[in-house]
């Protein structure tokens, strides 16, 4: 090995209740240049290898439909330095409870996602699930905090970074106390927000590097992914116009608010078998019927794959 990484540290990133290192990483010194060394750090330190899911215990990943302990997402493609952050998200990836039925509510301001949310709870419980209605940010004790400095105007302005690691932070309290015990008991969890709504504001619309902000949210949430993502898609003129008083995020610019829509609606495009787009001008009843819809077969799809 070479000499250089004399003075390395290692450190190893946890996933899991059994607490196994799935990850080892070694941190090597920027200044070692030679062609042999094994590590590959000439010129510099590497670039973290993003190029890993991880599946923790009882979740799925997706691709193999099996319980895994690591799963390599496909070869690394190293991007110049001066090169934009992808348009396109890692929706592809991931891991999904096999219990369950988790299902998110995304878009922009003003779409209705608390209106359609309740109305999925209540059809739901209707035919005899038992369903956990929550939100992010807010939907744990912590969570209410953070929600309070996230979005309340008094907060004023906030580095980036900042914002990004607090929405990161109730992510995580949230699917380790709510949303995970509730899908391990074969309930139903909606939430109104999740890891888009993180690539789409904290991402796109501060224009921060998504695949940073994609790595942190993935980590934070053990990479669980929604089975269904529905998103309410309303331009932010009109979106906006239905509230008499914006918080910190509403009050962001115009341009701000099409960057975020525009996120959603890639996200979605990636992969139409995990999202429904919906126009939320329709009507609330034609929304909830299409939407109702999509859950049915969604639960039958899944009701199909326990009984093979």
């Amino acid at each position: 090995m070479c000499s250089r990484i004399r003075g390395a540290r290692r450190g190893s990133v946890w996933f899991g209740r059994s607490l196994q290192p799935i990850v080892s990483l070694v941190v090597t010194s920027p200044t070692c240049r030679r062609s042999s060394c094994p590590s590959r750090h000439a010129g510099g330190p590497p670039e973290p290898d993003r190029g890993f899911v991880a599946a923790g215990a009882g979740l799925q990943h997706r691709d193999r439909g099996e319980n895994t302990a690591l799963q390599p997402a496909g070869p690394r493609t190293d991007r110049p330095t001066s090169a934009p952050p992808p348009k396109v998200y890692d929706v592809t990836a991931g891991v999904f409870s096999p219990t369950g039925l988790f299902v998110c509510f995304e878009g922009g301001e003003g779409g209705g996602k608390s209106t359609q949310s309740g109305l999925l709870r209540d059809w739901l419980e209707t035919e005899g699930h038992t369903v956990v209605l929550t939100r992010q940010p807010g939907g744990t004790t912590v969570g209410q905090r953070v929600r309070e400095i996230v979005l309340s105007p008094e907060t004023g302005e906030l580095s980036n970074r900042t914002e990004v690691l607090l929405y990161a932070a109730d992510k995580a309290e949230h699917v380790d106390t709510v949303v995970l015990p509730a899908l391990a008991r074969g309930e139903v969890v909606i939430t109104d927000r999740y890891v888009d709504s993180a690539l789409a504001y904290q991402g796109a619309g501060r224009t921060e590097a998504v695949a940073e902000v994609e790595q942190v949210n993935r980590w934070a949430t053990r990479d669980l992914r929604p089975h269904l993502t529905v998103v309410l898609d309303l331009e932010p003129q009109a979106g906006l116009g239905r509230f008499e008083e914006r918080d910190r995020i509403e009050g962001e610019s115009l341009e701000f608010h099409q960057r975020v829509r525009q996120a959603f609606l890639d996200m979605a495009a990636a992969d139409p078998e995990h999202y429904l787009v919906l126009d939320a001008r329709d009507t609330i009843e034609s929304i909830h019927g299409q939407i109702r819809s999509r859950v049915a077969s969604v639960l039958a799809l899944r009701a199909g794959q326990f009984s093979a």
